[in-house]
């Protein structure tokens, strides 16, 4: 049985990711430190998973996805701020 990441594990590969709605397709960029410090760094990834509310259609329910990778000089991609 694989073993859930926790919000930590996750954090160290990228500063955010994407938070994808398994009903629209909506997606948005999420920081990890926000939800570190609510809910604890050690806090299961499937906590998000299963407490991420769509803004757009709201259904409740999430997949995460990390950022595309640039290369070898900028690693993941940066932090995108969306506006709506």
């Amino acid at each position: 049985m694989e073993s859930v990441p926790t919000l930590a594990e996750l954090r160290e590969h990228s500063a955010w990711f994407w938070v994808w709605c398994e009903r629209c397709l909506h997606h948005a960029s999420v920081a990890f430190v926000p939800l570190m410090i609510r809910w604890g760094p050690d806090a299961s990834s499937d906590k998000l998973r299963h407490s991420a509310r769509c803004t757009s259609c709201g259904h409740k329910g999430a997949t995460l996805q990390h950022p595309g990778w640039v290369d070898t000089q900028a690693g993941f991609a940066p932090f995108l701020v969306q506006h709506e």
